[in-house]
């Protein structure tokens, strides 16, 4: 039953509580006043954030939500307009206004020569294909007892693996094209041929516009853009180049200047263009730099909408090389730096406020694991136990199926938790005792399917390993 506290006014964002919630909450406030006072500081500004962050303008969320990142850290968030086919993309980095853009998955239909770009359903479709063929493998694992059928197995899962890799290089090649530098990290880069560069993308496209239409202003090219250009390597390709110029021209059409295709040589434009990338390189290498290396310690944060969650994103042959998290939303993500940040500085905390960012270490010698708990994984047992058993101060279990009690009570003392087996252990530690836990290790879940997350529709997607994400405080 809800109840309206006395001196409470109705309102849309703030229902009141069932008795239930209120025993809960209730609950709560009674564990956070135990805790030390870095901690219920930290939980107090995290409640504060929640409660205005749907009000934010723009300065407040660069303040509250981008520089507040690692100068290391790149943050890129992809929703997708199924109906539209518009793909969203947005890349976050510190002290830099978020570049947004909306890539129209179907733009290379339009032009002179379009070729056939894979459809988000299509996509899907096969995706879903290649899961289902990949799990009717593992199903018939044990009927494979000849020398044929397992060649035959074999050559199963390697045209799955074709079929995965031709699905991630449409994905990459198609719907990002010219923007597929959104997904790449920081590279080493020079200031100065930076801004030579920026200036020539400026002048050349407002040199050959200006040939045969009347120009009363320039567009201004932003750094982040040309960031992204330069992504595309010392040798790009021309469509991609060719993605930019129409994306280009496309924003002088928005500002209302006429662009007469037909007498635009597209073709030179993009000689052009490719001719100021490869000089950037080949200045900066000159000088040094090399500025297809990325920079120390650099990280690439995904945040998916449902829509795009099933794609493994981080095979693309763009985020392969690179070190790459994936997290449910930019809240989350702020939530776990103030935390980092508080937990720097919870032996000198003062009211002045927080440390800057320290990245927290675990210890290698505080780990427990859970290896082969089904009994049937023997290949992968004989892989790792060896290893396992060679850390002396390591606990953990081996052909056995473990006690909820003994998992949690690894969760809460032990730095790092290991599982190696099916799925990610919900059968054995339940996802609401996890998400309880008041503190939680690290966790390395190495299962198959252990990070899926199921669709709900509307709703957003859910699955197990969320519970991992949640645990703690």
């Amino acid at each position: 039953m809800h109840k309206v506290l006395p001196g409470q006014s109705p309102s849309d964002k703030d229902w009141p509580l069932t008795e239930e919630e209120q025993l809960q909450q209730a609950n709560r406030f009674s564990h956070m006043n135990s805790n030390p006072e870095w901690l219920q500081s930290h939980l107090n500004t995290l409640s504060n954030l929640y409660r205005e962050e749907d009000d934010l303008d723009e300065g407040e969320f660069q303040e509250k939500f981008v520089d507040i990142l690692p100068s290391n850290w790149t943050v890129c968030s992809l929703a997708l307009d199924p109906v539209h086919q518009d793909l969203y993309a947005v890349r976050m980095r510190t002290k830099e206004t978020p570049f947004v853009v909306k890539i129209p998955l179907t733009r290379a239909f339009h032009r002179s020569n379009a070729t056939k770009v894979i459809t988000y359903e299509e996509a899907v479709d096969e995706l879903k294909e290649i899961i289902e063929g990949s799990d009717e493998t593992i199903r018939n694992s044990q009927k494979c007892n000849e020398p044929g059928q397992v060649e035959a197995w074999w050559q199963t899962r390697k045209d799955l693996d074709a079929r995965l890799k031709k699905l991630l290089d449409m994905i990459e090649n198609q719907w990002f094209s010219g923007f597929k530098g959104i997904l790449s990290g920081r590279y080493h880069e020079s200031k100065d041929q930076l801004n030579r560069f920026q200036k020539g993308m400026n002048e050349l496209v407002f040199r050959i516009l200006s040939s045969f239409a009347t120009m009363k202003k320039q567009v201004e090219l932003s750094v982040s853009f040309c960031r992204m250009a330069l992504c595309l390597g010392r040798r790009p390709n021309f469509q991609d180049v060719e993605d930019l110029c129409y994306f280009i021209l496309s924003n002088y059409q928005a500002q209302g200047i006429p662009i007469n295709y037909e007498k635009l040589d597209i073709g030179m434009v993009k000689d052009q263009m490719k001719t100021l990338i490869s000089r950037y390189h080949e200045k900066s290498n000159v000088s040094g730099i090399d500025t297809v290396k990325h920079i120390p310690n650099d990280h690439m944060i995904l945040i998916l909408d449902k829509h795009l969650q099933m794609f493994p994103f981080e095979s693309t042959p763009i985020l392969q090389p690179q070190s790459v998290s994936r997290l449910p939303c930019l809240s989350f993500l702020r939530d776990r730096i103030l935390y980092a940040r508080s937990y720097g500085s919870r032996d000198v905390y003062d009211d002045f406020g927080l440390v800057e960012w320290k990245d927290i270490s675990v210890s290698r010698k505080n780990a427990f694991y859970v290896l082969n708990p089904s009994g049937d994984l023997m290949d992968t047992q004989k892989e790792f136990e060896p290893l396992f058993r060679s850390v002396p101060e390591w606990d953990g279990v081996s052909q056995t199926m473990p006690m909820e009690l003994q998992c949690k009570e690894a969760l809460l003392s032990r730095d790092v938790y290991m599982y190696f087996g099916h799925s990610a252990g919900q059968s054995f530690i339940r996802g609401s005792t996890v998400r309880q836990l008041p503190k939680c290790s690290v966790s390395l879940l190495m299962g198959c399917s252990s990070g899926m997350l199921e669709s709900n529709g509307e709703f957003e997607p859910y699955g197990y390993v969320l519970n991992y994400l949640l645990a703690g405080r």
